[in-house]
């Protein structure tokens, strides 16, 4: 499954690191690359119920959207 996110904003590099390993810690990551300006990230699976609401206080944290 892919995902878009627009460009998440970071205040420092522990505020980057920490992003993506939120982004890491989802069910069924696979892999985050940088494509234009946003990213777009890669699952094995569908998102449930509850990886769908962590991904959006993950996305509200950095002022970013997604988009599956």
């Amino acid at each position: 499954m892919l995902i878009k996110i627009s460009s998440p904003v970071f205040k420092c590099a522990d505020d980057e690191n920490i992003f993506f390993s939120r982004l890491a810690a989802l069910p069924g990551y696979s892999h985050v690359i940088q494509k234009g300006p946003g990213l777009q990230l890669y699952l094995k699976d569908e998102l449930d119920s509850e990886a769908s609401k962590t991904l959006q206080e993950i996305c509200d944290t950095w002022g970013a959207t997604y988009k599956q």
